[in-house]
């Protein structure tokens, strides 16, 4: 249920989330319409987006119960946004100081993206009833710059910072342990901070999620979508042995803000069981998931169109079994596309011929592939972001 206070000044929209993380996203899909029709910039929207997605995922995720649903609300004043988040969960302490978590911790990153979006966040606790009140400044860029120059005297410099932290953020040092196979993954930014990631998580004590994407463009909008799409596929853990339909639900829910911001994803997901040793992959427009049998390489590319192109993209998936040390590659364009001095690309053929001739430990495969490119490339810079997820086994 929602209220748009449309004759008030500042206009104030009120809705009630139930206690249901399916709903969140349609909860933040009215708010960004709401700040829309205000007049926010696309960038403003999706900061409020990313860090309410976050906020009201832990409102419920922590609720009581099922029936106590969660008050959300967006003022929009001329120059500021305030967004409010209620909730009954039991609360917690706002830390003094909110930094990166380590790697390895999956707590403490909503706190860190939540602050580093928001221009300011403040946590009222109280017995049976907490706010969140977050706020950020709604100016325009030509504005900022004429009326605010203290606010944001370098945009540019500020932006980058973002776009940094939320890449930062993305980070998995340590991959989860799946047994009969190993995981390591890599990834290295071009000057531009871009949109690629790689995540692992633990579906049951055999079987894990893997996932690769790359936002198109670079920048703070691609690190966004980066964590936006993370949180996302994160909050449908029911859907995550079937990465074709959980492509499709992510696609119906993302495609507003992606076509929106004329943006669209490229990834690529693979359900590994460990027993029986096989993997379902599904792709989003991505690069070919590459396996190696002994000197024999396979190219898996199920048919689908990247994130954010058709609103009801429908997606294909394919069944591979694994044998005995085999050898599997996730990676993004940024591998095949990479350049060399003469302006030659690295190609995926000469990526499938070294991935034929390899033998060893993911770790160990990892740094050689890390090092072959940094090889190829040594006479020039990096153009694009590379990032890759191999598994051995």
């Amino acid at each position: 249920m929602s209220e748009i206070l449309g004759a008030s000044r500042p206009p104030v929209l009120r809705l009630v989330l139930p206690c249901d993380l399916k709903q969140v996203r349609d909860a933040v899909q009215s708010v960004h319409q709401f700040l829309e029709e205000q007049g926010c910039d696309e960038q403003v929207l999706t900061a409020c987006d990313l860090a309410l997605v976050e906020a009201c995922n832990n409102a419920i995720k922590y609720a009581p119960a099922a029936d106590v649903p969660v008050l959300v609300e967006g003022i929009c004043g001329e120059d500021l946004i305030e967004l409010r988040i209620t909730d009954h969960t039991p609360g917690f302490e706002w830390p003094k100081h909110i930094e990166l978590p380590d790697p390895e911790s999956e707590s403490g990153r909503g706190l860190y993206l939540i602050q580093t979006l928001m221009d300011n966040a403040n946590y009222f606790r109280s017995r049976g009833e907490n706010v969140l009140v977050l706020r950020k400044s709604c100016l325009s860029a030509a504005r900022n710059k004429k009326e605010t120059p203290a606010l944001l005297a370098t945009p540019e410099n500020h932006d980058q910072e973002i776009a940094s932290a939320l890449q930062q953020s993305l980070l998995v040092n340590k991959l989860p342990e799946l047994p009969g196979f190993e995981l390591a993954g890599f990834s290295q930014s071009a000057h531009n901070v871009g949109g690629d990631f790689y995540d692992v998580w633990k579906v049951s004590d055999d079987s894990a999620l893997l996932v690769i994407a790359d936002v198109m463009g670079k920048g703070v909008l691609a690190a966004m979508f980066a964590a936006i799409l993370r949180a996302v596929l994160r909050s449908l853990p029911g859907l995550t042995r079937h990465p074709a339909a959980l492509l499709a639900r992510v696609n119906h829910l993302l495609f507003g803000q992606l076509s929106g911001a004329e943006r669209f994803i490229t990834a690529q997901l693979a359900f590994v069981e460990a027993s029986p040793r096989r993997m379902v992959v599904a792709s989003a427009g991505h690069c070919p998931l590459l396996i190696a049998e002994g000197q024999q390489v396979r190219n898996v590319s199920p048919e689908g169109m990247p994130l954010g192109i058709l609103p009801d993209s429908v997606f294909a998936s394919e069944v591979v079994e694994l044998s005995r040390h085999c050898r599997v590659l996730l990676y993004t364009d940024g591998l095949t596309e990479a350049l060399d001095g003469d302006g030659e690309r690295y190609g995926q053929e000469r990526l499938s011929a070294w991935l034929a001739g390899v033998n060893g430990n993911a770790k160990e495969l990892k740094g050689e592939l890390a090092q072959k490119l940094a090889d190829f490339q040594r006479k020039i810079s990096l153009n694009d972001d590379q990032t890759f997820l191999m598994m051995t086994g």
